[in-house]
C-alpha cells in the first residue's frame, strides 16, 4: 500500500510554514488554500503568529488550543 510519501512530506513543509507565519491575513488566507478548518497546538507548541489570532483559541483546555478558520 503506497503512502504517498512525497506528498505527504509536501503537506507536512506546508503546515510548518503555516506555523512560521506572522501576518493575521495571511494565516487566515493559507489555512483556506490548505482547506484548513481547524488547527490544535498542543501544550508547548511554538508559532510566530500574532496576538491577535494567539489570543482568541476556539478552545482551549490544559494547554492544548484549538482555532478555527
Amino acid at each position: 500500500m503506497s503512502y504517498n510519501t512525497d506528498l505527504l512530506q509536501q503537506r507536512l513543509e506546508r503546515v510548518d510554514k503555516f506555523t512560521e507565519l506572522r501576518d493575521a491575513a495571511a494565516i487566515t488566507a493559507t489555512a483556506q488554500q490548505l482547506g484548513l478548518r481547524w488547527f490544535l497546538l498542543e501544550p508547548g507548541d511554538q508559532i510566530a503568529w500574532p496576538e491577535e489570532i494567539t489570543r482568541k483559541p476556539a478552545f482551549e483546555l490544559d494547554g492544548y488550543r484549538l482555532y478555527r478558520f
